[in-house]
């Protein structure tokens, strides 16, 4: 039994309206929330493209002999350019910790083996290019905290690159590659292997330069 209509009393609900100020909050509100999302979309959509134009340069900088030559140097030119933003992070958070010094560090005992050889280098000497080259990967490992452990094998010690020489991981996996090819077969005198050589030394001793002072 409804109490109110036995006493006589009658009623009307009215319905909330919010008002135009209201209105105009909630709507600014929406507003300001899209424009938040839509950011976060296009800076997802300009990291992968940066992604992927890293990883196409370095694809081509393994096969070059498949592209013109001013592909391969503006994508290169690319790579460089894009490498810098991507690994800002890591080297301010090294700088932070503090870097190793340049007089104690493994990594200073290695230098570019085909420097001041020219541009065809030496061919018979690849081999020994190689295992250098690997010798001084490890040594800035050490350097930078994660030294190779004796029972760890190169395509181990690659995936554990401290965090610093994450954007030296893909010339790193060339040269672990030929060093592993080295150990069992002999390299063949290679001109393409020597250029996939000088690009990792362009970026080891810049790498080196950031982190060793």
């Amino acid at each position: 039994i409804d109490p109110w209509s036995s006493i006589g009393e009658t009623f009307e609900l009215t319905p909330l309206a919010s008002n135009t100020a209201e209105r105009i909050q909630q709507s600014r509100l929406i507003e300001r929330v899209s424009q938040v999302v839509m950011a976060v979309l296009i800076v997802f959509a300009l990291y992968s493209a940066a992604r992927g134009i890293m990883l196409l340069a370095g694809e081509m900088g393994t096969h070059r002999d498949r592209y013109p030559k001013w592909i391969v140097r503006l994508f290169t030119w690319l790579d460089r350019v894009l490498e810098r933003f991507v690994s800002l992070p890591e080297a301010r958070s090294i700088l932070r910790r503090g870097r190793p010094n340049a007089a104690n560090a493994a990594s200073t005992k290695y230098r570019n083996p085909m420097a001041g050889e020219g541009a065809e280098g030496r061919l018979e000497d690849v081999q020994r290019y190689v295992l250098h080259s690997f010798d001084a990967l490890c040594a800035l490992g050490e350097d930078l905290g994660r030294p190779r452990r004796r029972d760890e094998t190169p395509y181990e010690f690659l995936r554990h690159l401290p965090r610093e020489m994450l954007p030296l991981k893909r010339e790193a996996g060339e040269v672990v590659e030929l060093y592993v090819r080295s150990a069992y077969s002999k390299i063949p005198p290679d001109a393409a292997i020597l250029d996939r050589l000088r690009k990792f030394w362009f970026e080891y001793e810049r790498m080196r330069k950031r982190y060793i002072r």
